[in-house]
C-alpha cells in the first residue's frame, strides 16, 4: 500500500510498523517531507530497508527510541525541514 505524503507535513509511522516482522531497535519512527511535492512512501513497513528507502527519497527520518518523547521527535524533525529551507532558501 502507499501513502500520499504531502509537502510540509510531519507523521510518526508508529501504526504503520508491522512490529513482529520488522524488529526494528526503535518503537517509532517521525518523518517529515521538506520537498515542494508529494511523496508516495510504502506502508505499513516491514524492515529497517523501508525505513531507509524512506530517507533515500529526501525525506526526513527520526526514529524514536523507547523512552523518547514523541512529541519532541516530531519537533526535532519540523526544525531539521524548518533549516533545510532556510539553507535552500534565499533565492
Amino acid at each position: 500500500m502507499k501513502y500520499l505524503f504531502e509537502p510540509g507535513k510531519v507523521i510518526n509511522l508508529g501504526g504503520y510498523i508491522c512490529e513482529p516482522v520488522a524488529k526494528l531497535d526503535y518503537r517509532d519512527v517521525v518523518v517529515g517531507n521538506p520537498l515542494d511535492e508529494p511523496v508516495k512512501i510504502d506502508i505499513p513497513i516491514y524492515s529497517e530497508e523501508m525505513v531507509d528507502a524512506i530517507r533515500d527519497l529526501g525525506l526526513v527520518v527520526r526514529p524514536v527510541k523507547e523512552g523518547e518523547d514523541l512529541v519532541r521527535a516530531i519537533e526535532v524533525v519540523k526544525k531539521a525541514m524548518e533549516s533545510m529551507e532556510t539553507e535552500g532558501g534565499g533565492e
